[in-house]
C-alpha cells in the first residue's frame, strides 16, 4: 500500500523534514520517493534515522539538484 502527502518543507527546514520522515517510519510508513509529493509505502514500523541535506548551488526552485 502507498500513500501520497503534500506537506511543504523549506529547503532550509533539514531537521524538520527528517523528524518528520522518522515519525513516519515510526508509523510504518517508508518514504520512497518525492513524486508530485511525498511518496511513503507501508511496511513494518522502524526508527530510521534520516540525514537531509542542502544543496549549496542549488536554490528552493530547483526540483533535483545537479
Amino acid at each position: 500500500m502507498r500513500k501520497r502527502v503534500f506537506r511543504k518543507f523549506s529547503y532550509i527546514e533539514c531537521d524538520d523534514f527528517a523528524a518528520f520522515l522518522n515519525k513516519k517510519a515510526k508509523e510504518g510508513w517508508h518514504f520512497k520517493e518525492w513524486k508530485w509529493g511525498l511518496v511513503f509505502e507501508k511496511g513494518e514500523p522502524e526508527d530510521v534515522i534520516y540525514a537531509v541535506e542542502i544543496f549549496i548551488k542549488g536554490s528552493g526552485w530547483d526540483l533535483r539538484p545537479d
